[in-house]
């Protein structure tokens, strides 16, 4: 399995079989604040958090990718996606509203995207995410999201093996959001900072560890 970072929280999760799209942003979304290049790489599938222009712009993606973007439980490809409701604030959705957690089992492997998460779990959103999570993709920047203390709580619920942060302020970001030191500054976990765009994963971690991505674009 190879998971490559293009930047924000979209990332591209292949095998030889296939090819996944998280959260596909558009260049120049929010009035220019989003200034990674366009994500010109075809994908079989594309998972939708929620509908804004740096998470939701699947249109932009070349070929004909199938979308993922309701909750419950669906099998795309011999792949299981499974989507769980949630907010993108701390006030229930009164803000801005509701998005969408991802499952996915691929190859052997429980993968998670939370999106633009803005609150603490749920027990029964635990519940219906699954404990443990091999591979948690995890808004840490805040403001729109949780920020990096709220963060800690959401990968303390979830157990993960791998934590890989997404969402945070970078040259190409211009939203008053934190950059990800924050967030590796109050790991309990071995940081690895990766230095590149994608990694390969062969085996999981006995123990779990942060590894954190270059955005590509």
């Amino acid at each position: 399995m190879e998971i490559r970072y293009f930047g924000h929280s979209s990332f591209l999760i292949s095998t030889d079989d296939i090819k996944i799209l998280t959260d596909p942003y558009k260049s120049g979304a929010l009035d220019g604040a989003i200034m990674y290049d366009p994500i010109d790489v075809a994908a079989d599938i594309v998972t939708v958090s929620h509908a804004h222009m740096d998470h939701g712009a699947w249109k932009e993606i070349p070929g004909e990718p199938k979308l993922v973007e309701v909750p419950g439980e669906k099998v795309i490809d011999g792949i299981k996606f499974k989507g769980i409701p949630a907010f993108h604030d701390n006030a229930e959705g009164t803000i801005r509203g509701s998005i969408m957690i991802y499952t996915i089992e691929l190859a052997g492997v429980r993968l998670c995207h939370l999106g633009d998460l803005g609150h603490i779990l749920t027990p029964e959103q635990v519940r219906e995410i699954g404990i443990p999570v091999d591979i948690l993709f995890i808004p840490v920047g805040g403001y729109y999201t949780i920020g990096p203390k709220e963060a800690w709580e959401v990968v303390h619920q979830l157990d993960p093996v791998i934590v890989i942060p997404m969402h945070y302020k970078t040259l190409k970001v211009d939203l008053p959001i934190q950059e990800v030191d924050a967030f590796i500054k109050m790991s309990e976990f071995p940081v690895k900072e990766l230095f590149k765009s994608s990694v390969e994963i062969e085996v999981l971690p006995t123990e779990p560890e942060v590894w954190v991505l270059d955005p590509e674009k």
